[in-house]
């Protein structure tokens, strides 16, 4: 960016820093980059915190970056409300997973999901943020995924306890207070059953290989990148109550929601793509993505065609 970040503040130079990005393109090609402290695994000698302290702090200092002066900035964070909890809770072991937590950035305010699976929402207009609670509670073996899409802010859950349960809430903004409601909830046995049996050459789907798609011979294929993709299509699969599957726990992951759509993206067993459709259940398939597992998955928003700006 052509800048560098100030020293970390006083209190928190054990903590290493996760950077979140504030930036809607359709609003504005100005952005705000953040470095918000996590708490380390064990606390180190230079930290004023202890394990009962509470986290996030009442009021502490960030630092972040504006595209508009282009310079690196300290800020001061005010929290309305409670914490999340203390930073004893920081170390259960879904605070230690997963490696990467996702921010979103929705109408002014950034959501961050923070170690203990509550929320953290910053107004990035007057430096104050309050922290809100997950929709329900959860354990190791549950899948936690935040996103935006047409109405709003939703959290995805997978149950991997062989139920296979999908939930996903939307957050709203009721008489001042935020709160969640249940979308859907819903076992996703029948989408794995329907697709593990397909074999791996129907349907490749229109995936291109970020970086270019190449032959068994090494040879660059021309990918046909004009294969639209028709919303009404898809088949609708019954969810029993008491359905399990058998299937290892890593067979289905959440790759997040389409930025005008209620859809969710799932990768079921075998590699395959489906679009889950939240109002009318309608699942559709989008073909094979030929990768062995899913760590983070990043889907496309609108973006900015012209020059970012830059430092003149």
């Amino acid at each position: 960016m052509g800048a560098s970040a100030s020293a970390p503040c006083a209190g928190l130079e054990d903590f290493a820093d996760d950077m979140c990005l504030a930036f809607d393109p359709t609003v504005s090609p100005h952005y705000e980059v953040l470095l918000l402290p996590e708490v380390p695994h064990k606390l180190g000698s230079m930290t004023v915190f202890t394990e009962e302290s509470e986290w996030p702090p009442s009021s502490y200092t960030i630092r972040a970056f504006s595209s508009r002066t282009w310079t690196w900035e300290e800020r001061v964070l005010v929290r309305r409300g409670e914490a999340a909890g203390a930073i004893a809770e920081m170390h259960s072991p879904r605070a230690r997973e997963p490696e990467h937590r996702y921010a979103v950035y929705w109408k002014g305010e950034l959501y961050v999901h923070c170690q203990n699976d509550s929320i953290m929402r910053i107004t990035l207009s007057n430096g104050e943020y309050e922290v809100i609670k997950p929709p329900t509670s959860m354990d190791e073996f549950t899948d936690f995924y935040i996103g935006k899409s047409k109405r709003g802010l939703y959290c995805a859950l997978i149950y991997k306890d062989r139920s296979y349960r999908l939930q996903v809430w939307l957050l709203s903004e009721l008489r001042g207070k935020m709160e969640w409601g249940l979308k859907i909830d819903t076992s996703l046995v029948p989408v794995v059953a329907m697709f593990s049996w397909l074999s791996h050459e129907e349907n490749s789907g229109p995936w291109i290989l970020h970086g270019g798609n190449y032959d068994g011979d090494g040879k660059k294929v021309i990918v046909d990148d004009k294969c639209e993709w028709d919303f009404n299509n898809g088949i609708i699969l019954e969810a029993r109550d008491g359905d399990e599957c058998d299937f290892v726990s890593d067979s289905i992951y959440f790759l997040g929601f389409h930025p005008y759509y209620e859809i969710a993206f799932l990768w079921v067993s075998r590699a395959r793509v489906v679009a889950y459709h939240l109002s009318s259940s309608k699942v559709q398939d989008l073909g094979m993505l030929h990768v062995q597992c899913v760590g983070d998955s990043f889907p496309y928003t609108p973006y900015w065609t012209g020059e970012l700006f830059e430092k003149h």
